[in-house]
C-alpha cells in the first residue's frame, strides 16, 4: 500500500462528527494523540473525507484494542450514488495498525465512513485512511515547456493530458 498518496483523517479532525457518547480511550497505540470509544448502543462516529479526485480507493481503519471491545463492529461505507456497504471487524484484534476494510470502494466528491456502536461491549473510533487504487487517477498534464511572447502579440499553444481509464474531465 502506497501511503504517500493516502488521505488520513484522525478522530476529532474537521470532517468528523458523532452521535451518542464517545470518550477518550486508554487503549494502547492510538493513531495520533488518542482514540475514542463508546459502549452506547446506537452511537455513531462518522468520517466525511472530501476528495479532490473521485474514483476507487482502498479504505483502512485504525482502532485501539481493549478487553471489552466488540468482536463485531460495523463500518458503514457510503459509495458514489449513495449505496452503502458494511464491513464488520473484530476490534479485540489487530489494534494499533491499519486494517483494510473490504477491497475497493468507488467514491464521488466525499467518502463517508461511519462506525456504529451496538452496545454490549465497547467500540473504538480512531482514524480512517483512503488509498487511491489508480483505477481513476487524476489526469496527468503533459508539459509544454517555457513559452514567451512579446507584448501585443498572441501566444497559442495546445494543452493535452493522459488518463489511465480514458475519462478526461
Amino acid at each position: 500500500v502506497d501511503i504517500t498518496t493516502s488521505l488520513i483523517m484522525d478522530n476529532g479532525e474537521a470532517g468528523t462528527s458523532s452521535t451518542g457518547t464517545w470518550k477518550v480511550s486508554s487503549g494502547a497505540d492510538p493513531y495520533g494523540t488518542n482514540s475514542l470509544f463508546s459502549g452506547e448502543a446506537g452511537a455513531g462516529y462518522t468520517f466525511n473525507i472530501d476528495l479532490i479526485t473521485p474514483g476507487e480507493y482502498q479504505v483502512f481503519a485504525w482502532w485501539t484494542e481493549w478487553l471489552n471491545r466488540r468482536t463485531s463492529v460495523p463500518y458503514d461505507i457510503t459509495q458514489l450514488g449513495g449505496s452503502t456497504g458494511t464491513v464488520t471487524v473484530n476490534q479485540r484484534l489487530n489494534g494499533g495498525q491499519w486494517n483494510q476494510l473490504g477491497t475497493t470502494w468507488n467514491f464521488g466528491a466525499t467518502a463517508t465512513i461511519t462506525i456504529r456502536s451496538l452496545g454490549d461491549g465497547t467500540t473504538s473510533a480512531d482514524a480512517i485512511m483512503l488509498v487511491p487504487t489508480g483505477a481513476n487517477a487524476a489526469p496527468v498534464l503533459i508539459p509544454i515547456g517555457d513559452q514567451s511572447v512579446s507584448a501585443g502579440n498572441t501566444l497559442s499553444f495546445s494543452v493535452s493530458a493522459t488518463d489511465s481509464d480514458g475519462t478526461i474531465p
